[in-house]
């Protein structure tokens, strides 16, 4: 079965993250971008993905147990039967034994493949799982982007309270859009949240908080990553005034 174009791209990003830690994803991104100071689209992605994997992580972290259970998992269980179309090409791997079976992927007493998403990492969820987390982080970060290029009304106490409702609405908006339809256990297509399905400002304070977390980690990152641009920047165009050229003493 052909991949469709969200498990192609799934891949290629999971491919950049595999093996690396973040800081040294970073320093490619901003080596690829010090001249323009602009991303790719397609290091646009990477960061999505990297942020996806990071709201995975800490998903898993609020689910950790004091001791590892009778199965060594060191998180609560959170199994999910993989039934979504975007898994069909993964599900039919598991059962041709292209991908092991495991403690967190196994066949239920349905033969149905099932995978435990709070003990697996997001380089190894199936590819509904990653998208989830990929576009959630995709969205996040382009709302980071564009908030800051107003930084100083951004971080004005006059003006925070409304910043901050706009860019949550923005990544509340952003996951109704992902996240109002799903498929249940038995492939049907449900409606999901529905006292979730209002605007951003009509949510509990807990709700709104999980929105704006988002906010939080994309920022940091997504700051840290312009900091390493500029300075290779800088960098750049100090050697080019005195003419020395990289990799020389």
């Amino acid at each position: 079965m052909a991949k469709t174009f969200i498990e192609r791209e799934l891949d290629r990003v999971c491919s950049e993250l595999n093996g690396k830690d973040v800081v040294q994803v970073l320093n490619e991104i901003a080596e690829r971008s010090k001249k323009s100071l602009v991303l790719s689209a397609e290091d646009q992605s990477i960061l999505g993905a990297i942020l996806g994997a990071m709201l995975h992580k800490d998903y898993c972290d609020g689910r950790r147990l004091p001791t590892p259970n009778e199965n060594g998992l060191i998180n609560n269980p959170r199994p999910k039967v993989l039934n979504d179309p975007l898994d069909a090409n993964y599900v039919e791997r598991v059962h041709a034994g292209q991908i092991p079976l495991s403690a967190t992927l196994y066949l239920d007493d349905k033969g149905r493949v099932v995978m435990d998403i709070a003990n697996t990492d997001f380089i190894n969820l199936s590819p509904h799982w990653q998208k989830d987390n990929f576009m959630a982080g995709c969205a996040a970060s382009r709302t980071v982007v564009c908030a800051l290029q107003n930084k100083e009304l951004l971080d004005n106490p006059q003006f925070r309270e409304f910043a901050m409702t706009m860019i949550g609405n923005a990544i509340h908006e952003a996951w109704l859009a992902r996240e109002n339809i799903y498929y249940d256990e038995d492939g049907n297509q449900v409606y999901t949240n529905k006292e979730l399905n209002t605007a951003f400002v009509q949510l509990p304070a807990d709700e709104k908080d999980k929105d704006l977390k988002h906010y939080v980690m994309a920022r940091s990152l997504i700051e840290d990553l312009y900091k390493l641009m500029r300075e290779k920047r800088a960098k750049m165009e100090s050697e080019a005034l005195t003419g020395h050229q990289p990799g020389e003493e």
